[in-house]
């Protein structure tokens, strides 16, 4: 099992721990970073994995919900600069944002493993 950090951009969103990789597809549980002075962009990357939870918990509960709700995001899913860097080796981008679920996170790292 590997440990990572996670980043967007040089915005340390939290730590990631017990990560595997399964079928091209990473997988660790999630602890988002303390917060300190954050500003605008930290602010919306922490509004941005607190309504995945939220999201991912109302699929579970209900099924009531819809994909477009991430649109609002769309800044941050498609902007390149979110990266995983493991505590040995080189960082891993993401080619999309990570999925926050119940205190865990995935992501698909961007080309080939």
């Amino acid at each position: 099992m590997a440990q990572f950090t996670l980043w967007y951009g040089d915005i340390l969103v939290g730590s990631v721990e017990d990560a595997f990789c399964s079928d091209d597809t990473w997988f660790g549980d999630f602890t988002i970073a303390p917060t300190t002075a954050a500003g605008p962009l930290e602010e919306r990357i922490r509004e941005f994995v607190q309504f995945s939870e939220s999201w991912h918990r109302r699929l579970k509960e209900s099924g009531d919900v819809d994909a477009v709700e991430f649109e609002r995001f769309d800044d941050l899913n498609s902007s390149g600069l979110w990266h995983a860097d493991p505590v040995a080796g080189p960082a891993l981008r993401i080619s999309e944002a990570p999925v926050f679920v119940e205190g865990e996170v995935s992501w698909r790292p961007a080309g080939d493993l």
